[in-house]
C-alpha cells in the first residue's frame, strides 16, 4: 500500500493516523476513517490517512510545534498596507478577517 500522504510504498508497514474532533476535517483533505465513541455514549468519526512512518513523525512534528504555540498568529485589526480587515472568511474552520487586498490575494490563490 502507498502512504496516502506521499505516495511511497510502504511495503506494509504504514500507519494509520487518526484524528477525532467535533469538526468536520474533510474540508482540509482528510478521509473519514472510522469512529470513537465518547464517555457520553456518542459516535463521531475519526479523520484521517494511512502513511509511512516518514508522514506519520512529520506529522508529530507539527503537532508538537502546534502545542508549543509555534503557529499561534494573533491578528491585528488592520493590515500592513493600513486597510481595515472587515472581510470575514472561514478557513479551514475558523473565520479570518482579511483586507479588500488580503482577500483578492486569498482568492486569487
Amino acid at each position: 500500500m502507498n502512504c496516502q500522504v506521499c505516495g511511497t510504498d510502504t511495503f506494509g508497514d504504514q500507519r494509520t493516523v487518526r484524528i477525532a474532533m467535533l469538526y468536520d476535517l474533510t474540508e482540509a483533505g482528510l478521509e473519514i476513517n472510522g469512529n470513537i465513541i465518547l464517555d457520553n455514549g456518542e459516535q463521531r468519526s475519526t479523520f484521517g490517512a494511512t502513511v509511512c512512518k516518514n508522514c506519520r513523525g512529520d506529522l508529530i512534528g507539527l503537532l508538537r510545534r502546534w502545542r508549543a504555540g509555534e503557529f499561534s498568529n494573533p491578528q491585528e485589526e488592520w493590515d500592513d498596507e493600513g486597510h481595515i480587515r472587515n472581510i470575514p472568511v472561514r478557513i479551514d474552520g475558523s473565520t479570518r478577517m482579511m483586507s479588500v487586498t488580503e482577500f483578492a490575494k486569498w482568492k486569487s490563490s
